[in-house]
């Protein structure tokens, strides 16, 4: 009897108690099941950008730059050439890098973690910055101050990280 007393004397403080242990244990739940959603986002979006870059017109992009390259050509010359005269070898060409500036934007606004970007892709941004940057600068000095600035902020963060590629 003294211990049903006792135990409605302290009814609501069990009830706070239980429902304390209940709304921890939840929140519990809840953060892991957060990050498994965010685990399963950043790997549904590492899928789709791979995906992407392994396109077929990507990939011609990626053979075209690497033509240039073997043949010691001047990227910058061939695209001011193609821009004047071969708008479908111009949009080839510059792929790449339109490719690694939309990628450098969302990077930019938060969408993508940059950590992601370039632990996916940080020897292939260092490698093609590399090959754009004289156009770049160029193109900079001439008529487009902005171009390529977010591709830029992604070699500079692949960089950061320790991250370049060495032909």
């Amino acid at each position: 009897m003294d211990l049903i007393m006792i135990l409605k004397d302290y009814q609501t403080l069990i009830t706070g108690i239980i429902a304390t242990v209940i709304i921890v244990v939840g929140f519990f739940f809840t953060h892991k099941q957060l990050d498994y959603m965010k685990k399963d986002r950043y790997s549904e979006l590492a899928m789709n950008l791979w995906s992407i870059w392994n396109s077929n017109a990507l990939i011609e992009s990626r053979k075209c730059l690497s033509r240039i390259e073997i043949e010691k050509e001047s990227l910058c010359e061939k695209i001011k050439e193609y821009d004047n005269s071969d708008p479908e070898k111009y949009l080839t060409i510059v792929m790449v890098g339109n490719y690694y500036e939309h990628m450098g934007w969302l990077v930019s606004k938060k969408y993508i973690d940059p950590n992601l970007i370039i632990d996916l892709f940080g020897y292939a941004i260092t490698n093609y910055y590399e090959q754009y940057r004289e156009y770049i600068i160029d193109s900079r000095n001439d008529k487009m101050p902005e171009l390529f600035t977010y591709f830029k902020e992604l070699n500079d963060k692949a960089i950061d990280r320790g991250i370049h590629f060495k032909k």
